[in-house]
Formats: C-alpha cells, sequence, structure tokens
C-alpha cells in the first residue's frame, strides 16, 4: 500500500499551463494551493488490478490526512462504496417494485403515491440541466 499528501495549485506559466506542485509561491505562502492525497490499497476481487484513490481540494494538511485515513479505514473493514453517477429517479424506480414485493411490502395506498410522486416530481427533475 502508498499513500501520499501533497499541496498543489492552480497557478499558470506564460504558456498557460498550470504549475501544480512546482509553483514557487507553495513554498513562501502556506495559504497557497489546496491539499490532496493519493492512495494505492490493495487490487480489485474482480478485476485484480491495482486500486488507486485520488482527492484534492482540501483547505488543510489535517484535513486532506483524516479524509484519507477515513477512506483506509473503510477499504480495511470492507464497507467502502465505489461512488456512481446513478440518479435518484434510476434508483426509485428499481426500488418501488423490491419494497412490492418484499415480506414488509407497502400498503397499497402508499405504493401509488410513492409512484406518483416519483413518476410526476423526481424523475423529471432528473432531465432538466
Amino acid at each position: 500500500m502508498s499513500q501520499q499528501l501533497y499541496r498543489r495549485c492552480g497557478c499558470r506559466d506564460e504558456n498557460g499551463k498550470q504549475l501544480g506542485t512546482h509553483c514557487p509561491k507553495l513554498k513562501s505562502d502556506p495559504k497557497h494551493g489546496t491539499w490532496g492525497y493519493y492512495l494505492s490499497h490493495g487490487s480489485d476481487p474482480k478485476t485484480h488490478q491495482r486500486r488507486q484513490f485520488r482527492k484534492a481540494g482540501y483547505k488543510t494538511r489535517a484535513a486532506a490526512a483524516s479524509a484519507m485515513a477515513e477512506l483506509k479505514t473503510k477499504l480495511d473493514k470492507g464497507s467502502y462504496v465505489k461512488p456512481t453517477n446513478r440518479t435518484l429517479g434510476e434508483y426509485a424506480l428499481e426500488w418501488l417494485p423490491r419494497r412490492e414485493r418484499s415480506d414488509k411490502g407497502l400498503k397499497a395506498t402508499t405504493l401509488s403515491g410513492y409512484r406518483r410522486y416519483i413518476e410526476a416530481d423526481i424523475e423529471p427533475s432528473a432531465l432538466v440541466e
């Protein structure tokens, strides 16, 4: 496992290229730039490829270290859930039939109210950008 904390900024040189970690202001100004982390942790059980996590934008080194430690704890415990781009409308359409068939199924009036709400309010709002 490998892990690293780093600080970088969005300053650009005369050609428009980002300076990133090579910005001279990072050495002189402790508040310049943002902190981030890189964490390599084991391999994916399905693809067997190394799992790499990188996130930046933290105001302080402590905040980045804390976020990295939290992620590492979740990975160690096996409770990490990969973020998804699935919308609430997509999830709700899968969730509703499962609740209908489960042992603790919804009453018919509750089910129809949820269905109306999902179809009339949640799904259309996902289409608005």
